[in-house]
Parts: structure tokens; C-alpha cells; sequence
């Protein structure tokens, strides 16, 4: 079937050409259906990133002190109702 699809990027650390994998994936001939943020409270662009993804929704999970892996598990589970997950 066509489940829904969304992608985790994890915002710390921060991905030299993140700017250019998000324009990549707005691209893509199928795109996601929900692009979710991790943020450790120390990103202040993420309005700048979210732009480079126009017509695919987008959200900022906080993830405060939590170390990536922990992030990552919190992910997984905020997006249990998606039939894909992915991360950048």
C-alpha cells in the first residue's frame, strides 16, 4: 500500500549540507508526509530549516538534555502510527 512516510532529522549534531538533504527530500517523487525535528534546545534557525521543505508538513519534537540514541527512541515512538520511518 501507500503508508504514510515520515522522516527524522536529528539536529544535533548538525549534518554539513543539511540545507541541501532537505531540498533534496522536498524534491523527491514521493514525498514525506511528515518531517519530524529533533531538537536538544540549542537549534535557533528551525524556522529556517522547516522553509526548505514547502508542502510537506513538519514538526519539532524538544528532546531537551537527552543524548541522540534516546532522542532517536523517542522518535520512533512519537511516530508509531507511521507505516515508515526513516531518518536523515
Amino acid at each position: 500500500g501507500d503508508g504514510r512516510v515520515a522522516v527524522v532529522v536529528p539536529l544535533f549534531p548538525r549534518l554539513p549540507g543539511l540545507v541541501d538533504s532537505l531540498a533534496s527530500l522536498a524534491a523527491q517523487t514521493r514525498p514525506a508526509d511528515l518531517v519530524v525535528f529533533l531538537d536538544d534546545g540549542k537549534s535557533s534557525d528551525l524556522e529556517k530549516l522547516r522553509a526548505h521543505l514547502p508542502g510537506v508538513g513538519s514538526e519539532i519534537l524538544q528532546t531537551g538534555t537527552d543524548t541522540l540514541p534516546a532522542a532517536v527512541n523517542a522518535a520512533v515512538k512519537y511516530l508509531a502510527n507511521y507505516e515508515f520511518v526513516t531518518f536523515l
